[in-house]
């Protein structure tokens, strides 16, 4: 199908399209006209994947001169391996449409080592760092002395054959020919030729049209010096479920050191000082050309390349390697020296502060700090070591250079004693750098590319995302569902069976906030909360979703169902699985629940809000016809690198601290609702089983609202009624779809789209260009 929209012929590789697609694909083709960055957010299940690539991949082939790169950025490898297939389907429509005999782009997707290597005696390796310390180890080349890299018979040490060929072979051509290459592919390619499949996506990226990848290789500065370096201002960036980018975008330049890790540490200091020593006795000539060059050239000043910092000459007392090292020793003791103090009591500061008691304590100045993680990976280069030997050491130098090149924006510095974080995640003191300020994350992308398109299912509201990323969008659209049947059927649940009043101070209420937790009303909640899951499994057929607030809450639930008898009723209606912290066994209950599904049998998966199956698992068709969320997944209130981030929020962004953990627990509700709706052809049961939805409900996408959250029929309800509505709903949607009811109105064909298009989109090409 062409779909002719703002001047230009968009490719769409089916005969029928969405309404909702078409609309997404206008909004996206304003942004590309006219530049500038934008908000899109559009309903779970719509095909949204396709409707991007359709619109950009007709606008990079009709537009050759003017585009860039096509930069799709997901937060999964799964995510990302389906990008690439979606890709590889358009293109095959478009060479078969236009005739064409040869693939008229590259397009190839950056994945860890663990998934693309193919050296037998690297994979052996247990874990995803084992990995990379032995591929570094195998692939490295050290530079002579004139800047020339020596014959490869030269460098002693285990070699890897696959890298060393793609090496001599990439010299001659291009190592990639034009083709879209899905994991599969690229693996595939690389054994066939015997080169390595991770280095050969990595070289092609110079010449490449559709770069598909995570979020960290072009937010987080660390890793974007390495990857983006060669992509034109013109590239179209596009972040897809960017639901959760301000969390992505803070986490990318927050940092925390333990106790434990500083005493490594400690240990990797003395190694360090052990290799250089060896080095100097060995050959003075090795050491003393790091210092000659590191005397006419400069460094980056500061954290990754998306911050400002021009580079600069290092200072003069770092540029010897053992004084350098000698300066790391100091900057370990001070760490040492913080958390052997005596005290019970949490210190927040200001980075200037900290950086003030270091150079009080320990003589280092901010400027040299600033120096402290580039000079650092120089080093490591110079002898060349494996930088995961050296992981903690390298996490103390990122902080503070990181503090250092931030010092006056938008961060804290949080120190807990082993008593406060024993109650949350580290079990250990904890000196925390907290990023506060998602936009300094994004400042470089946005200043650096045309076009930076965020979308997702669930963007509601979209002024937040625009106020927290510090940025005015062109377009900010939130798109609705266009349904002749209701294919969501969402309701929010405040009552048990037995109840009957909305007063919090009585068992009627169905809530996990920390009030009724600590209450005597838990023990009447949760057995409200088994005996409405035990009526809803006797009533929905296959496969049921329950999300809770948290692993320990879940825990307490289902083991107080076990003592009252609930779980194994439970049990009798469908088989249960659970999901664990350990991803090997979610992914093994995730594969036996399905079995479950397929053979009749009904499964019932239980999981946790924020955790792996609510944001990268879908449970499409019998799989998920109905999800539960057990609770309001707020953030935990006593987390202190939260609180410091809504302290910020409030005084710089005027964003109080309620209404961001109101947002923030409403997308991630958002999220896992959408697990279930993967289709217009799919149909799944919403259920919010919380008092507190129903005040907050506003914060959920719009789509999810008008599926029913605006009727008071679907809101404040008790679990018998809502049993009632979920099987006359089940029985009307069991049958068949009527697809002629939904041409022309939740399905376009070609002429349709002509008919629903505004004459002012609807327009062709003033000259229609060949594509190829």
């Amino acid at each position: 199908m062409i779909i002719p929209l703002k001047g230009l012929d968009v490719i769409f590789p089916y005969e029928t399209v969405y309404p909702e697609q078409v609309a997404f694909m206008s909004q996206v083709a304003t942004m590309l006209k006219g530049g500038g960055h934008g908000l899109i957010e559009m309903p779970c299940g719509t095909g949204k994947t396709i409707s991007i690539l359709s619109i950009l991949v007709s606008w990079k082939l009709q537009h050759k001169n003017d585009v860039g790169k096509i930069v799709y950025c997901t937060r999964t490898t799964h995510e990302l391996d389906k990008v690439l297939e979606e890709l590889e389907k358009l293109v095959k429509y478009i060479m078969q449409t236009t005739n064409l005999e040869e693939c008229p782009l590259l397009g190839v997707g950056l994945a860890a080592r663990k998934t693309l290597c193919i050296n037998k005696e690297v994979v052996v390796k247990q874990t995803a760092s084992e990995i990379d310390a032995e591929c570094f180890k195998r692939t490295a080349v050290m530079e002579d002395l004139e800047g020339e890299l020596p014959d490869i018979e030269d460098i002693k040490g285990p070699r890897c054959q696959y890298f060393d060929q793609a090496t001599a072979d990439a010299a001659a051509s291009n190592p990639l020919p034009k083709g879209v290459y899905t994991l599969d592919n690229l693996t595939s390619h690389g054994s066939l030729k015997g080169h390595c499949p991770y280095w050969l996506a990595r070289w092609a990226l110079e010449y490449s049209d559709v770069v598909v990848m995570s979020y960290p290789y072009i937010i987080d500065a660390k890793v974007a010096e390495h990857i983006t370096e060669s992509f034109p201002a013109s590239s179209v960036v596009m972040f897809d479920e960017a639901h959760n980018i301000d969390n992505i975008c803070m986490e990318s330049l927050s940092f925390t050191v333990t106790k434990g890790s500083v005493r490594r540490a400690r240990d990797q200091i003395k190694n360090l000082q052990r290799v250089v020593k060896r080095a100097r006795q060995r050959s003075t000539t090795l050491l003393d050309h790091e210092y000659s060059n590191l005397v006419k050239d400069n460094l980056n000043a500061g954290e990754g390349t998306n911050n400002s910092a021009a580079l600069e000459p290092v200072p003069g007392n770092m540029r010897k390697a053992e004084h350098f090292v000698g300066m790391l020793k100091r900057l370990v003791e001070f760490f040492t020296e913080r958390f052997n103090r005596k005290t019970t009591r949490i210190e927040v500061q200001t980075p200037k502060d900290s950086l003030r008691g270091i150079q009080d304590q320990v003589l280092i100045t901010t400027k040299q700090l600033s120096f402290c993680q580039s000079r650092l990976q120089v080093l490591l280069r110079t002898l060349h070591e494996v930088p995961e030997t050296f992981r903690d050491l390298q996490l103390i130098s990122h902080l503070v250079t990181t503090m250092a090149t931030y010092s006056e924006e938008g961060f804290s510095v949080v120190t807990e004693p082993e008593e406060a974080t024993a109650s949350n995640t580290h079990w250990d003191s904890a000196y925390s750098l907290v990023c506060c300020d998602a936009s300094i994350a994004m400042r470089g992308v946005f200043a650096k590319y045309r076009n930076v398109i965020l979308t997702s299912g669930t963007l509601s509201p979209l002024d937040m995302y625009s106020s927290m990323l510090g940025f005015t969008p062109v377009v900010s659209k939130s798109l609705n569902m266009t349904m002749v049947r209701q294919c969501a059927f969402p309701l929010i649940v405040t009552r048990g069976a037995d109840q009957q009043s909305l007063d919090e101070s009585t068992e009627s209420v169905l809530s996990t906030s920390y009030k009724t937790r600590i209450s005597n009303m838990n023990e009447a909640v949760v057995r409200n909360y088994g005996s409405f899951l035990l009526e809803l499994c006797q009533t929905v057929p296959d496969g049921i979703v329950c999300f809770f607030t948290s692993y320990r809450y879940m825990e307490e639930v289902v083991s107080a169902w076990e003592g009252s008898g609930i779980l194994s009723d439970l049990t009798n209606e469908k088989l249960v699985f659970v999901e664990t912290k350990s991803i090997s066994e979610t992914e093994a209950a995730l594969s036996n629940y399905r079995k479950a599904c397929d053979v009749g049998r009904g499964g019932l998966f239980l999981s946790i809000a924020r955790g792996k199956v609510a944001e990268g698992i879908d449970f499409d068709g019998h799989y998920g016809r109905a999800v539960v969320v057990f609770g309001v997944p707020y953030l935990p209130p006593d987390d202190q690198a939260l609180q410091a981030r809504l302290n910020w929020l409030e005084e710089n962004k005027q964003i109080p601290a309620k209404k961001y953990r109101t947002f923030d627990a409403m997308r991630q509700t958002s999220q896992c609702m959408g697990r279930v709706l993967r289709n217009k052809k799919d149909y799944g049961l919403m259920i919010l089983a919380d008092r507190r939805f129903q005040a907050e409900r506003g914060m959920l996408p719009s789509w999810i609202q008008e599926a029913g959250l605006d009727r008071p029929t679907h809101v404040n309800i008790s679990a018998d009624v809502a049993v009632n509505m979920a099987g006359q709903w089940l029985t009307n949607m069991a049958q068949p779809a009527n697809l002629d009811e939904e041409m022309g109105r939740s399905l376009l064909s070609a002429t349709d789209v002509l008919s629903y298009l505004d004459p002012s989109e609807a327009e062709r090409p003033k000259k229609k260009k060949r594509v190829g």
